[in-house]
């Protein structure tokens, strides 16, 4: 169950990392954008790296179990079921929780960017 945790760090900071390469070799300044379908059913979403990868942090500080399901489901790319699994709840939790990290977490977003 930690195993699949620290995989899902561990791919947060790989894309993170690896978007600052990119920017960085483009000397821009403008940052990547991350394109995602599908995430726990919603719509197409397109999210800044590093503001996305910041705001998590910050998630992290108000409450790490709720950063963990957001880490499981969008880095990991786990179900809820598999999620439940490794967080040791229900199903219906896991989901409850991912809704109110999302809210949190697009909260955060949003002060981020000034929004």
């Amino acid at each position: 169950k930690h195993f699949y945790s620290l995989t899902a760090r561990c791919m947060r900071f790989y894309l993170v990392d690896m978007f600052r390469q990119q920017n960085a070799q483009k000397n821009q300044g403008l940052h990547t954008v991350l394109t995602t379908e599908g995430v726990a059913e919603d719509t197409m979403l397109q999210l800044d790296i590093l503001v996305l990868d910041r705001s998590l942090s910050e998630l992290e500080k108000i409450d790490e179990h709720l950063a963990q399901v957001v880490e499981l489901k969008f880095f990991g790319g786990f179900s809820f079921e598999e999620i439940a699994d490794i967080i040791e709840s229900t199903k219906g939790q896991a989901y409850q929780k991912w809704l109110m990290a999302k809210s949190i977490l697009m909260s955060l977003i949003e002060d981020e960017q000034g929004v």
